[in-house]
């Protein structure tokens, strides 16, 4: 009765959430076999979001969430990136036990190479090992490739084509993020692939009874050690702060980039650490729930300002905020004849330059500048313009130093690339 009491509250706490949604932002709850008849367990909806009115980053925010949660208990910080310019994924997998319970790779196992095998078969579908049957069809990979079609389908001209080649998943596109057992596929596929970034939420593979890690964690990644990021809670129940931060996060080699950072205390940007920690009290929630290791990412107990925003806000988009904008046409991928947006010159820059594009055709375009947050800063251009080479002067000498961003936008394609002031 505890677990239906507790499914309802978190149920009644999504509908609000969806209730106050962003007046742009777009979000769909997509059955798993609505995208593919195979699927056949934890058929639970993902989370799907998207802000056409903020500059596209042409990268997906891939969130998993932890053992036994849903995609929709982790709107905020879906919604926190879909705002930042990010598609948004909230993947619905199989996560029924905890990678380290004692049923899989804790108790008594002493197998330091477990957690890999199980961790794969998850995310891959094939037969590693006995402890877990995760067939193909039921797999992340599949997944996420049938839910990538899916929009793709419904949607054709909101971009989802980019995250995919063929029939395979383009990691290279994609941002890896989880809560707890999902921070661990999140880490584990960037040891495989090469992302472009992870974001560990409370997160870690420690076998109690070796007191070591385990064997895949921070040996030969494919994505570098520059691009792993955490945030875990100091009092968390379930995930040893202690060894996260001192054995954990140091395998990864997030300690090069700087000490732990209170994020309490601090602002953005955190010293440009890639390891930050909080201590704040969550907000109240069922007692039977470990409220300390939710709080930095599940909707239920973050803590919330007065006007109902998350209090770790600036902590999640600091996560997201330093990653480069990728440039797309969103129609097919390939830029027609005559439509281009090339670099800005001089960049770096203090305090003008110069901005040139060409269209292929007479038509109505805009070009505009927006801040890493998605704020629009100035429209450059806002008209018909004939077919041709254009060149546009911005000067930033109101600005303060920092990383922009230029979006040329037609009826059907956008492009947008970086700039950084420097002063």
């Amino acid at each position: 009765m505890k677990q239906i009491l507790t499914t309802l509250l978190f149920i009644l706490l999504c509908i609000c959430n969806t209730a106050v949604l962003h007046a742009q932002r777009q979000s769909w709850f997509i059955l798993p076999q609505d995208t593919d008849a195979e699927i056949d367990t934890a058929t639970e909806a993902h989370y799907v979001c998207l802000n056409k009115s903020i500059p596209a980053k042409n990268q997906l925010f891939l969130f998993f969430p932890g053992t036994g949660a849903l995609p929709a208990y982790y709107q905020l910080i879906s919604n926190t990136a879909a705002d930042m310019g990010f598609h948004v994924i909230n993947l619905r997998y199989v996560n029924y036990e905890a990678v380290n319970h004692a049923s899989l790779c804790g108790g008594t196992n002493t197998d330091l190479d477990c957690y890999e095998k199980v961790r794969l078969e998850i995310i891959d579908g094939t037969d590693r090992t006995d402890l877990i049957n995760v067939s193909r069809s039921n797999s992340v990979e599949n997944r996420l490739i049938k839910l990538l079609q899916y929009m793709q389908k419904n949607y054709p001209n909101d971009g989802w084509k980019q995250f995919l080649k063929a029939d395979s998943i383009n990691w290279s596109r994609i941002v890896t993020s989880g809560h707890s057992q999902g921070g661990g596929h999140a880490a584990i596929i960037a040891k495989y692939h090469k992302i472009a970034r992870v974001v560990m939420f409370a997160a870690m593979d420690y076998n109690a009874r070796t007191m070591k890690p385990a064997n895949w964690i921070g040996s030969n990644n494919a994505t570098p050690s520059s691009e792993y990021y955490g945030f875990s809670h100091q009092r968390d129940e379930a995930v040893n702060f202690t060894i996260l931060s001192n054995i954990i996060w140091k395998a990864y080699g997030m300690d090069a980039y700087g000490a732990i950072v209170n994020a309490d205390t601090a602002t953005p940007p955190y010293n440009n650490t890639h390891s930050l920690t909080t201590n704040l009290e969550p907000a109240p929630g069922p007692p039977q729930l470990n409220k300390y290791h939710g709080c930095i990412a599940v909707d239920f107990f973050v803590p919330k300002l007065q006007d109902g925003a998350p209090v770790y806000k600036n902590v999640w988009e600091y996560l997201l905020s330093t990653l480069p904008t990728t440039s797309i046409e969103i129609d097919d991928g390939v830029s027609p004849r005559g439509f281009r947006l090339e670099q800005n010159y001089p960049n770096p820059f203090n305090p003008t330059t110069t901005i040139r594009f060409s269209i292929p055709k007479t038509e109505y375009i805009t070009l505009k500048v927006f801040d890493v947050l998605g704020n629009e800063i100035s429209t450059l251009v806002n008209g018909e313009m004939t077919a041709g080479e254009h060149s546009v002067v911005f000067d930033a000498k109101d600005l303060p130093s920092g990383v922009y961003f230029f979006q040329l936008k037609t009826n059907s394609l956008t492009k947008v690339l970086k700039a950084q002031v420097l002063k």
